[in-house]
């Protein structure tokens, strides 16, 4: 059954990087870098994992979807922003998962959002609506990994 990851992360020198793969494979990327105090460890990550048979496998296809089910997607993230994160989480304790389907086109789709530190645990649910206000220039500005 296809595999469609949507995945969004911080990392410590404040660069930022989205990405989308299919199962194991990388269909499409963007990394916004940091300051020059290269630190590529994270500070947080949002996932957005979903199954389905009828997800689309390639890469224009993958933005698409998201990109026509960005009601789906940008709801939920709020619905968590304004609910289960409101006050934060126990980054320290393990990563924040909810199932939040069911999902578009009958796929079945999981959260998964992990902190670093505590202060960041705080902080997720104003991260999270940032990333459904920017969700579609999150998407656009992806590209495509060069065919080897």
């Amino acid at each position: 059954m296809p595999q469609l990851i949507l995945h969004h992360q911080a990392r410590a020198d404040g660069g930022e990087r989205t990405r989308v793969d299919c199962g194991d494979t990388e269909l499409l990327h963007s990394v916004q870098p940091g300051s020059e105090d290269h630190d590529p460890a994270f500070f947080w990550f949002v996932d957005l994992r979903c199954e389905g048979d009828r997800l689309l496998e390639d890469p224009e296809g993958a933005r698409s979807w998201f990109l026509g089910n960005k009601e789906f997607f940008v709801r939920h993230l709020e619905r968590i922003a304004n609910g289960p994160l409101r006050l934060g989480f126990d980054a320290e304790y393990m990563p924040y998962q909810e199932d939040i389907g069911p999902g578009p086109d009958g796929s079945r789709v999981r959260i998964v959002i992990s902190a670093m530190r505590g202060l960041i645990g705080r902080e997720m649910a104003g991260i999270m609506r940032r990333i459904g206000q920017e969700w579609t220039t999150l998407l656009n500005r992806l590209e495509a990994l060069p065919v080897t």
